[in-house]
């Protein structure tokens, strides 16, 4: 199947406590699980600045990308 690419910003300690900050590296959206169990693949990050930032890297082969503001 196809690779979703996720940038998020970190919650740090906020998000593992509020899963519901769905926003996050952490929590994802909450899609990590529905994702993987069609078969996707989900990277995450919140590392977008720089010709070699993980989305840079990760942009060229995702059929889906998701960002927050």
């Amino acid at each position: 199947m196809g690779k979703v690419l996720m940038v998020m910003y970190d919650g740090g300690e906020h998000a593992k406590q509020q899963p519901g900050l769905l926003g996050t590296t952490e929590n994802e959206l909450g899609l990590r699980k529905w994702l993987e169990e069609r078969g996707h693949t989900l990277v995450t990050t919140s590392d977008k600045e720089g010709s070699n930032s993980t989305f840079e890297r990760e942009l060229v082969d995702a059929e889906i990308i998701i960002t927050t503001p």
